[in-house]
Order: C-alpha cells, then structure tokens, then sequence
C-alpha cells in the first residue's frame, strides 16, 4: 500500500471525526425568562437570559449551572449505585454556603426521595427535609420542604423530556419562576 494512500485515509477519517463532533456537540441559543416575586406576590422584576448552550435536554444541572437554583441537589437525581440506600454525610461545600449534616435517601428505583441537613451550631442555616416526587417518566415534578412547608418548587416538562419550567413558592406565594421560550 502506498504510505500517501495511509496519510490520506487518516487525515479523512480525522476531517470526518472534526466534522461529526462539530455537529453534535453544537450550540444553541436557549431563551428563559426568570421572574422575581415579593412575598405578596407582586413581580418586583422579570428578564430574559438567552444562554448558549450544548445540553440537548434542559435538566437540573442546566438549571443549576445557569441559574443558581437547587444548588444543594446532586446533578444526578437517580442513580442505580444507591438502590434503597440512605446516604449521612457530614458537610457539602455549594458556593460559599456549607450544608452540615447532609443525608441522602433513595427509593427501590434508585431515585432520591428525601435530602436534608441538619445545622450545627455555628451554622447560620435551617434544618430543611426536602421530598422529591416523581411522574411516571422518573422526572422530578415536586420538591417540597417536609419541615414547615416554607419551600416548594414545581417543575413541568415538555414532549421531549426537557424541563422547561420551575416555579419556587415559599408559604405558598409564588417568589420565582423560570420559563423555557421555545
């Protein structure tokens, strides 16, 4: 075989790779809208963050890279390694704020259920007890702080599994909400 033939096939099948992984992994423009409410409910503001982005379905993780919201939540909300499992760990660093006494519990589906923290007593925070539900595509509907009712968040999804609104109410009045502009 001729050595130019060999050089000509690898630099094919390189161009190729560039070519196909230029497609996948491309970006798009994603537009939210994010509304700021004040406990009597009124809008105090409302913007739109058009966000270049390769995420193919809007999770979680989008929302919390993007926007700072359910940062104490891990990106990954089912995970086949804790299987009816209960996680205690001591402290998880999010940003600035530490979380002591964190405690993760899974369902026979390997989701999680319940996450909660426990201050210690340097500790500025709250005990909170959140409680994930699910629908029947394993996609987080509701998380709601089981303790005093003081957080709810609800999320809605659209035909193609990506999240595409969160709404964050505390004592029930509405105080955030991010919508997905298609």
């Amino acid at each position: 075989m001729n050595p130019s033939n060999n050089h000509m096939k690898t630099l094919f099948l390189a161009l190729t790779f560039l070519i196909s992984y230029s497609l996948i992994a491309q970006e798009h423009k994603i537009n939210v809208q994010v509304d700021y409410h004040d406990l009597n409910e009124n809008l105090i503001s409302s913007k739109i963050k058009t966000i270049n982005s390769t995420f193919e379905t809007l999770d979680i993780s989008f929302y919390k890279k993007h926007f700072a919201i359910l940062g104490f939540l891990p990106n990954q909300l089912v995970d086949c390694e804790h299987t009816d499992t209960i996680i205690v760990s001591s402290t998880k660093r999010v940003g600035k704020v530490e979380f002591p006494g964190l405690t993760y519990q899974y369902d026979s589906l390997a989701r999680l259920i319940r996450f909660s923290f426990t201050p210690n007593l340097l500790s500025s925070i709250t005990a909170h007890d959140y409680n994930l539900t699910y629908n029947n595509k394993n996609q987080l509907i509701k998380l709601t702080n089981s303790l005093r009712n003081y957080d709810r968040f609800l999320m809605s999804y659209n035909e193609s599994g990506s999240l595409i609104s969160i709404y964050h109410y505390r004592y029930d009045k509405l105080l955030q909400s991010f919508k997905l502009i298609e």
